[in-house]
C-alpha cells in the first residue's frame, strides 16, 4: 500500500487541513532543536513492490486532489451567495428599522423564499451580518486562533501561518518516492522554479514512472494550496469592498474559515473518494 507524506519544517506551519492524499509527519526532533531545518516542504511516497497496487494507489491520490480543486471551484460561487443574502438581510433589516409606511403600488407581493444555505454558510452570514470587531471568531477547541482573545491577535497568527502556506505553495521542495523502503529517485524544486533530480543507479522504466506520478500529485497538491491562500485573499476584499459589519479586522479569520469548514464538510461528504 501507497503511503504519502508530507513533512518539513513548512508541514509542522501550517494549518490542518487535508488537501490531497497526504498525512502530515513532524520535522526531526534533533534538527528542529538545533535549528538545522532547512524551510522547506518534504512530499514522499512509500510504495511497495507491488505495481498493480500501487498504480490504484496513485489514482486515488489524484483522484484526491482533483476532488479538492472541483471543491475550490466552487467556492467563488458559493460565497457570492452568502454575499448576497448578507446584504440582503441587512436591507430587510434597515427596511424593518424605519417606520412603516403604505405603499399602493407593492399590492399583496410576497418575497420569495430564500434558497436553504448550509451550516457553513450560514455561519458567515451570520457573521458577516452581526460581527463585533472588537471580538474576533473563535473556532473549536483546537482550532487556530482558539485561544486568542485579544483584537487583532488572531489576524496576526492567521497572517504569519497564511505566509507559511504561501510558502508551501511556492517555495522549496523536495519530493522523494520510495520502494520497499529504498529510496529510488527524489526531485528538488528551488526558489527560482529549477527542478533538480536525482534517480538511483540502473533505475527502472516503471519507477520512473511512479516518480513521475509522485512529482505530479505533490504539484497538483502545491496549486491547491496556493488557490486556498488566494481565495481568501479574494474573498476578503470583496468583504472589504461591500462595506459589510465585518470588513476590516475581522474579514481575514472569517473568510479563513469559511473556505475552511467548506472544504472540510464537502470532503466528508465523499468519505471514499480515495478508494472508488
Amino acid at each position: 500500500m501507497a503511503v504519502f507524506e508530507l513533512g518539513g519544517a513548512l508541514a509542522a506551519a501550517i494549518p490542518e487541513l487535508t488537501v490531497g492524499p497526504w498525512t502530515r509527519t513532524a520535522p526531526s526532533i534533533a534538527a528542529f532543536d538545533a535549528g538545522t531545518e532547512p524551510l522547506e516542504s518534504r512530499w514522499r511516497v512509500d510504495l511497495a513492490r507491488d505495481d498493480a497496487a500501487n498504480r490504484a494507489e496513485f489514482a486515488a491520490g489524484e483522484r484526491s486532489v482533483a476532488h479538492t480543486h472541483a471543491v475550490l471551484d466552487d467556492v467563488p460561487r458559493v460565497l457570492d451567495r452568502v454575499l448576497d443574502r448578507a446584504l440582503a438581510e441587512l436591507a430587510r433589516a434597515a427596511e424593518t428599522a424605519l417606520p412603516s409606511r403604505p405603499d399602493p403600488t407593492r399590492g399583496d407581493r410576497r418575497r420569495q423564499a430564500a434558497p436553504e444555505l448550509s451550516p457553513v454558510e450560514a455561519d458567515l452570514v451570520a457573521a458577516l451580518t452581526h460581527a463585533d470587531p472588537h471580538r474576533p471568531p473563535i473556532g473549536p477547541p483546537g482550532a487556530l486562533g482558539s485561544s486568542l482573545d485579544e483584537p487583532g491577535r488572531l489576524e496576526q497568527t492567521l497572517e504569519h501561518t497564511l505566509g507559511r502556506v504561501a510558502d508551501l505553495a511556492r517555495g522549496r521542495a523536495r519530493i522523494e518516492t520510495h520502494a520497499s523502503g529504498a529510496l529510488v529517485a527524489h526531485s528538488l524544486m528551488t526558489l527560482s522554479g529549477d527542478t533538480e533530480l536525482w534517480t538511483a543507479p540502473r533505475l527502472s522504466l516503471a519507477d520512473a514512472r511512479l516518480h513521475a506520478r509522485s512529482v505530479a500529485v505533490a504539484v497538483r497538491t502545491r496549486h491547491a494550496w496556493a488557490r486556498i491562500l488566494t481565495l481568501i485573499v479574494a474573498g476578503c476584499g470583496r468583504i472589504l469592498t461591500l462595506g459589510l459589519p465585518a470588513a476590516g479586522v475581522s474579514a481575514l479569520p472569517l473568510v479563513w474559515r469559511f473556505v475552511r469548514d467548506f472544504l472540510r464538510v464537502t470532503t466528508l461528504r465523499i468519505p471514499l473518494l480515495g478508494r472508488a
